[in-house]
């Protein structure tokens, strides 16, 4: 099985506790206004990756404390994502992080996932009604998270900037990303 890449960022300590591993997956359908990776979006971007390269690559990476995945929208490779999820959970003590913009109803249809995973965030536009409603895994809004930024010199020379920007930087991604 494969999955679908947007960027991998080897390590990466804005994306959930610790050093982690950074996996954006290619494809959203859901075009949100305001998405932080609007790049992300088509399904047919990105590049494919096997499941095994992936794990392999994963595993191979010096003193991640674990993984993190965000988009695109990671649930839309659902079947993909458990796979290598699975991989992980069954030969490491790697911790799992999915930033999602689905909603908890929508979660509650994936439970093998919701057992693999040991946090999740949500976009913090959710219904306030629905959240904390699973006792696993952890569930935080987006808004909750600390406003750190990094920047990555991706292998193909492109610039990734990642993390949770405050006010200030995101006026200076802006005129970086206009120039």
């Amino acid at each position: 099985m494969s999955i679908r890449i947007h960027a991998l960022i080897p390590t990466t300590e804005v994306n959930g506790p610790g050093k982690r591993f950074g996996i954006w997956l290619q494809g959203c359908s859901r075009k949100c206004p305001d998405c932080y990776n609007p790049d992300a979006q088509d399904a047919a971007g990105g590049y494919e990756m096997s499941i095994e390269d992936l794990y392999h690559k994963i595993i191979s990476t010096q003193g991640i404390e674990g993984v993190s995945f965000s988009g695109g929208e990671p649930l839309e490779q659902a079947e993909a994502l458990i796979e290598l999820m699975t991989k992980i959970k069954e030969s490491t003590s790697l911790t799992i992080l999915i930033f999602t913009a689905f909603t908890m109803p929508q979660l509650k249809e994936y439970p093998s996932l919701l057992r693999l995973a040991d946090n999740i965030v949500l976009n913090a536009k959710q219904e306030k009604e629905h959240f904390n409603c699973l006792n696993r895994p952890s569930v935080c809004l987006s808004d909750q998270l600390p406003q750190d930024i990094e920047l990555h010199i991706l292998e193909n020379g492109d610039v990734q900037i990642t993390g949770f920007p405050n006010e200030y930087e995101k006026g200076l991604i802006e005129c970086f990303v206009s120039k």
